[in-house]
């Protein structure tokens, strides 16, 4: 391998670990925090209590399960009563977000939720992955 190709390879991985350093992540992963944010406000809408839960953070789980063994239920019960609640109705489109700002392990994703409003979605990096936050 020649020299240039040898700068090319070194320019062109430097420019990868960057970007996945400063957390630049495409907003249609899945995996980033835009994408988190819709998987999440989709499990919500299809009450789907495992993946709802799954996209939690660790701390996030922690309080609901302290809340659901005060009043005598399982984690899955609480989060389940919580989705009844249709915290995020279907709006006429697809959800969007924007402003996916990301600060080392922490991030934030104003998605619009099913009245047109802007709503601000909180998450952490845990174990190389995103979770909401409800603190």
């Amino acid at each position: 391998m020649n020299n240039v190709k040898k700068i090319g390879l070194g320019i062109t991985i430097a420019v990868a670990l960057f970007a996945i350093a400063c957390g630049g992540s495409s907003s249609n992963d899945p995996n980033s925090p835009s994408g988190v944010t819709r998987r999440f406000v989709e499990a919500a809408r299809q009450k789907d209590v495992n993946t709802f839960k799954s996209l939690l953070s660790k701390k996030s789980v922690a309080s609901v399960e302290k809340d659901a063994k005060e009043v005598g239920i399982s984690t899955e019960q609480m989060l389940a009563k919580t989705l009844e609640q249709n915290l995020f109705p279907v709006g006429p489109s697809a959800l969007e977000t924007r402003n996916e700002q990301v600060s080392g392990n922490t991030a934030t994703v104003e998605f619009k939720g099913g009245d047109g409003k802007w709503l601000q979605n909180e998450l952490i990096r845990e174990d190389g992955s995103w979770k909401v936050t409800l603190e």
